[in-house]
C-alpha cells in the first residue's frame, strides 16, 4: 500500500513546462493525471476517519450475541481497521506532504512571474489543495482523539506556509477566498486545542 501512495504522490505533480507548445496535449493530460492522482489520495486520506468511526459505531450497537455469532471474527475486524486506519495515515502524510509542496510552489512562482498571471492548471491546483486542507481540518474536528493523531501536529505546521501565500493569492479572486477559508477553518483546531485544556 505504500508503494501505491508513493506513486500517487508522484502522479499528482505536474512537471511538464505549460509553455512548450509541441507537449500541449500531453501537458493536459498530465494535468488530467495530476488532479486525479491527488483526488485519490485525498480519498485514500478518507479511510482512516471512515474505518475507525465505522468501527466504533460497530463496537458501540451491535449486541454481543449477535457479534459473537458473527461469521468475522473480532481479531480479524480489527486487523482490517487497523490496516485501513494505516493506510489513511499513510496517505494523509503523502497528501499534507505534497500540499505543502504546491503552496511553496505557488508562492514562489507567483511572486518571480511578475506582471504574468500563473498557468490557469496552476489556479485550479491550488484552489484543489486548499479545499483539501479544509476538509483534512474537518474530518480532524471531528475524530475523537484528534489532538493524539500524527497529522494534527503536520496541519499545524502548515498553517504559516498557509500565511505565507497571502501576498501571492491576490492573483486570482477564487484562490483568494479559498485561501480565506482555509485560514478561517483553523479556527476548529484552535478551539479543540482549548477545549482540550
Amino acid at each position: 500500500m505504500e508503494q501505491i501512495i508513493d506513486l500517487l504522490n508522484r502522479g499528482s505533480i505536474t512537471k511538464l513546462d505549460p509553455n512548450d507548445v509541441m507537449a500541449l496535449d500531453s501537458y493536459q493530460q498530465r494535468t488530467d493525471l495530476s488532479r486525479l492522482c491527488f483526488d485519490a489520495l485525498l480519498s485514500m486520506s478518507q479511510c482512516e476517519e471512515s474505518s475507525y468511526s465505522s468501527s466504533f459505531d460497530r463496537s458501540s450497537t451491535v449486541p454481543k450475541s449477535i457479534s459473537a455469532n458473527s461469521s468475522v471474527s473480532q481479531p480479524s475486524k480489527l486487523a482490517s481497521t487497523s490496516s485501513s486506519a494505516n493506510l489513511g495515515c499513510s496517505a494523509i502524510s503523502s497528501l499534507l506532504s505534497r500540499c505543502k509542496e504546491v503552496l511553496a510552489g505557488f508562492t514562489r512562482d507567483e511572486q518571480g512571474a511578475g506582471n504574468l498571471n500563473l498557468p490557469y492548471e496552476r489556479i485550479v491546483e491550488m484552489l484543489s489543495i486548499l479545499n483539501a486542507v479544509s476538509t483534512l481540518i474537518e474530518g480532524l474536528v471531528r475524530r475523537p482523539n484528534a489532538l493524539q493523531t500524527g497529522y494534527f501536529r503536520e496541519l499545524v505546521n502548515l498553517y504559516p506556509v498557509l500565511v505565507d501565500c497571502i501576498p501571492s493569492c491576490r492573483c486570482d479572486r477564487q484562490v483568494e477566498q479559498a485561501l480565506t477559508a482555509t485560514l478561517k477553518s483553523y479556527e476548529m483546531i484552535m478551539r479543540l486545542k482549548l477545549q482540550s485544556q
